[in-house]
Parts: C-alpha cells; sequence; structure tokens
C-alpha cells in the first residue's frame, strides 16, 4: 500500500489536472462552495455588496480587445474605452463579473487621476456595477510614463433574460491620457431563478 500511494504521489499529483481537481476539492469542502472577500477589518466583507454566492450553473465567457486608441482629456466626461454584449437565454437568470485589462500614456497638464467604472445596458445612465467609481491611476506618478490599468466589477444582483450590454468607462482630470490594446473579458453564471 506504502509504494502504491508513493507511486501515485509522485506521479499522479505532479500531473496538473489532478493537482488542479485536488486543490479544488479540499477547497471546495474547506469553504462549502462559498470564497468571501476579506475586508480592510480582517473579519470578513465590509459590506453585504461584496459577496456574489450564486448556485450552481453554467459558465459562459464573453471576451473583447481592442487595438486603436482612445484620447482621453483632462476634465472630462465619461467616455466608454469598452463594451461587450452577454446573453442570458430566456427563463435564465445569470451572475456577473468582468475584467478589463489596458495600456495608458499619460501627457500634458498638471497632476490629476482617472478613475473607472463599470454601467450596464447603458453607458452614461445604466446601473453602475459594483464596486462602483475606481481611481485607476494617478498622474502625479505616472505622468510621461505607461502604465498598465485593471479593474475588476461584478453586478450585485442577477441579470434577467435578454442581451446585456457592459461598458467600461474612464475620466480623467487633467492632462491627455491615451488608453489603448485594451481587453475586456465577461464571466457569467447562467441558470434557472
Amino acid at each position: 500500500m506504502k509504494r502504491y500511494l508513493n507511486l501515485f504521489l509522485s506521479v499522479k499529483v505532479s500531473h496538473p489536472v489532478v493537482l488542479a481537481t485536488l486543490l479544488l476539492a479540499l477547497l471546495t469542502s474547506a469553504t462549502a462552495g462559498v470564497v468571501w472577500a476579506q475586508g480592510q477589518s480582517g473579519r470578513g466583507p465590509e459590506s453585504s455588496n461584496a459577496v456574489i454566492a450564486a448556485p450552481p450553473g453554467k459558465m459562459r465567457v464573453s471576451a473583447i480587445s481592442y487595438t486603436s486608441s482612445v484620447s482621453i482629456p483632462g476634465d472630462s466626461a465619461w467616455l466608454n474605452i469598452a463594451n461587450l454584449n452577454v446573453i442570458v437565454p430566456t427563463g435564465k437568470v445569470a451572475e456577473l463579473t468582468v475584467v478589463t485589462n489596458a495600456e495608458a500614456y499619460t501627457s500634458g497638464g498638471s497632476n490629476g487621476w482617472c478613475y473607472g467604472q463599470y454601467r450596464l445596458d447603458n453607458a452614461t445612465s445604466g446601473t453602475i456595477l459594483q464596486p462602483g467609481e475606481m481611481w485607476l491611476i494617478d498622474r502625479s506618478v505616472y505622468l510621461g510614463k505607461y502604465p498598465t490599468i485593471t479593474m475588476q466589477g461584478f453586478a450585485a444582483s442577477s441579470l434577467g433574460a435578454g442581451v446585456h450590454t457592459v461598458y467600461f468607462n474612464m475620466r480623467c482630470t487633467s492632462g491627455t491620457t491615451l488608453i489603448y490594446d485594451t481587453s475586456m473579458i465577461v464571466n457569467y453564471n447562467v441558470h434557472r431563478p
């Protein structure tokens, strides 16, 4: 038995699929399948909006990338940088998470900041996804440099059936900021209500 166990551990566990399966089994049994975001207090989520616990469903992914640049002038209104459609079938609902990465270049103007936000179904008046407006670039640190920006978000409640559009918007407070080589990935868990 010991020889078989040693052989199993040295050959089978080193295989990535077996190792990933074992880790997943350990994690889901230890946390009952729910992952909690730890807040600043170290005691768990800071608000009830910080956690999505969705029933099992069918995971879907939508992704898009842009190589063209978008110029964001200082003191600008929100500008749409990227958007992506997701389809929730009739009779189903979905929980949604989104992540965006982009390269940036900041020039001109004084110190300032650039912010990002996600909106659902309308670029200017749609529901703002959690966590809301995020500070993405400190121009005093990155003026004349090339930061890579990343933002994540999620819908605080389930989406109903239909075609939904997720918008990634940005605005800046001074100078000019170029955003380019943008990628946006939406993961959504589709299931019965």
